[in-house]
């Protein structure tokens, strides 16, 4: 079903609620992509400053950030998330996270070829970990967790609600509770008291996890578990987390 574009003037746009204004979006007004910037570039710009981003630096992540969040948003038959800020934070925490990822394997790549000069690293040096990756074809998959890993994680969140794993996911990230609450629409204390309590009943889970499998298998967890164990946050085992999509509208309020 085709889109039906709102007649309004420019201006207008900043008093659309957020999913109205993505859907002017969709129907290629360009007063609603100039509102979309200036109603978020503020806040991802302040979450830039807080990760370690300045100058130049921080006004092109976020731009970016900006620019494929609104071609991802527009997408027809895209539900359209139920928060936009958290939804737009999580994108730029996700979008720094790989970069320092790929400038961190660029650095290892560097180091290799400083101390082994008789190979030839400039190609891969010279690439992005995406290119590099398109180079392998096709049939290139990122390496799999082990069976106890998976195992672990569909424990964890088997029981879980959309509304918390929208949490889990925020509170992985480090989204402060303040803001998860502004997003939701309750209280700071009320998203402290949610947080204790899942994480109560995932390390319950865990436990009880951990009882059934091997020896070694055991250990390994723990081991895991130990390390990604942060006082005061709740931090399940890598690669155990959902994929971050968009909020369902009645997911956040279970």
């Amino acid at each position: 079903m085709s889109k039906t574009r709102l007649t309004l003037n420019d201006g207008a746009h900043a008093t659309l609620g957020d999913a109205a204004l993505v859907e002017e979006m969709g129907c290629g007004a360009e007063a609603a992509f100039r509102e979309f910037i200036i109603r978020f570039e503020d806040q991802l710009d302040r979450h830039a400053r807080r990760l370690g981003y300045a100058g130049v630096e921080r006004r092109t992540i976020v731009a970016e950030t900006l620019d494929d969040a609104a071609l991802a948003l527009i997408v027809p038959g895209r539900p359209t998330p139920r928060s936009l800020p958290a939804y737009l934070v999580t994108a730029l925490r996700n979008r720094v996270r790989n970069e320092r990822r790929s400038d961190a394997r660029s650095r290892v790549r560097e180091g290799r070829a400083d101390r082994d000069p008789g190979r030839d690293y400039d190609v891969p040096v010279a690439c992005s970990e995406g290119s590099l990756r398109a180079s392998a074809g096709p049939s290139w998959e990122p390496p799999a967790p082990s069976p106890a890993v998976t195992g672990l994680a569909a424990a964890l969140v088997s029981e879980l609600t959309d509304g918390e794993l929208d949490l889990l996911v925020w509170v992985s990230h480090h989204v402060p509770y303040r803001e998860i609450a502004a997003w939701l629409g309750v209280g700071y204390a009320a998203i402290g008291k949610r947080v204790e309590r899942l994480r109560g009943r995932m390390r319950a889970r865990a436990a009880s996890y951990l009882a059934t499998v091997s020896a070694n298998e055991r250990a390994a967890l723990e081991s895991l578990l130990a390390r990604g164990a942060v006082p005061g946050r709740l931090e399940p085992p890598r690669n155990a987390l959902p994929a971050i999509r968009p909020v369902s509208r009645e997911g956040a309020s279970r």
